[in-house]
């Protein structure tokens, strides 16, 4: 008798820190290499105060690996692997894209106040400053806004600029095509703990006497980075804030760092 036992399972739960604001990136594919586009953008991450960046990876060249690596060692990211299409053995739209900004709603339900999901080449851009989040606080913590659960926003392309080395960035992009209206091309901003299931370009479902809010290209809006194509007609743009001085040297220095791992040539244009 003394020998019972109960049929109590003691469990340890790890606490769960709270986040603020976090970007879910994915997926990077067909052996992704784009070594500078990656860097300037956890660097314009970290200039924009992103708590956590959840990055899915299916597929990858080793020297974004390393980067990866480097940003994950700092805490800044976090990799996720993403092989769904392998799993299933079967052709999955765009490696299962619903798939996982669902997955990263719910890895950030009851933890995370806000998730921005959009892809590695796009950027949020608030028109009248550098940095966004004060907007985005200001609409959400609207008293008129509160039962909002998630911001839809327009987007445009954004010419990469070439260099002469033949690699592109995005910070002396200033040709942008029209906009595309909501719904489209568009991407969302939620806060996760109202959100049911979400789409790539709107919100699939979310919870009663909550509703998403069409943000107004004057308020916010999603700079897409690509390469020209000859179906898109371009013209000057006016509203993309000049990131150049601010992001320059934190770009270059990144570079120099990870040159010790590996060799990209004229790592230092971007002072020049």
């Amino acid at each position: 008798m003394g020998n019972e036992t109960s049929g109590w399972i003691k469990v340890y739960v790890e606490p769960v820190k709270p986040l603020g604001t976090v970007w879910c990136i994915g997926p990077l594919y067909d052996k992704y290499d784009e070594v500078q586009v990656l860097v300037e953008q956890l660097e314009w991450a970290k200039l924009q105060n992103f708590e956590k960046i959840f990055v899915y990876v299916d597929e990858i060249d080793s020297k974004v690996d390393r980067v990866l690596q480097y940003y994950s060692s700092e805490n800044l990211l976090q990799i996720i692997p993403w092989n769904l299409a392998r799993l299933v053995h079967r052709t999955v739209y765009y490696l299962g894209q619903i798939a996982i900004v669902n997955d990263c709603v719910y890895r950030n339900k009851h933890r995370a106040k806000y998730v921005h999901l959009y892809d590695v080449d796009e950027r949020l851009v608030n028109p009248k400053e550098i940095q966004f989040q004060k907007q985005i606080e200001k609409i959400f913590g609207n008293p008129n806004e509160s039962s909002v659960c998630a911001l839809v926003v327009e987007s445009a392309f954004f010419k990469r600029a070439i260099m002469n080395d033949n690699t592109t960035l995005m910070l002396f992009s200033r040709e942008r095509s029209q906009f595309y209206n909501h719904g489209t091309r568009s991407k969302v901003i939620v806060k996760p703990n109202c959100l049911e299931m979400t789409l790539v370009h709107d919100i699939g479902k979310i919870k009663p006497n909550y509703y998403r809010n069409a943000i107004s290209r004057e308020q916010l809006f999603l700079a897409h980075f690509r390469f020209e194509t000859i179906d898109i007609s371009y013209s000057v743009d006016s509203l993309l804030p000049n990131y150049v001085d601010l992001m320059s040297p934190r770009v270059a220095a990144m570079m120099k760092k990870f040159n010790s791992f590996f060799s990209l040539p004229n790592v230092n244009r971007l002072n020049g």
